[in-house]
């Protein structure tokens, strides 16, 4: 698996959680983006040029799946974990 090309970063705090907002140039299916934060508790991405989009997530890790294969541009993302 590939990383995810990730263009920009924004990093919150809201409560004991932390909140990442991020924009992927580029992201593939099954393009990884290691965040930095031990447990991930939502992943969420509007899949910027391709709609159908899955995220999963695995400790720290976001994996990007796209319906049919494929790659994603300008892709925004939203993270909350620890």
């Amino acid at each position: 698996m590939a990383a995810a090309t990730i263009s920009s970063r924004n990093d919150s705090v809201i409560g004991d959680k932390r909140l990442i907002t991020a924009l992927a140039t580029t992201a593939a299916t099954g393009d990884t983006w290691v965040t930095g934060l031990s447990t991930i508790f939502t992943a969420q991405c509007d899949g910027g040029s391709t709609t159908a989009i899955n995220t999963t997530f695995s400790g720290g890790t976001v994996t990007f799946n796209y319906a049919g294969g494929g790659a994603a541009t300008s892709a925004d993302i939203m993270v909350i974990g620890l």
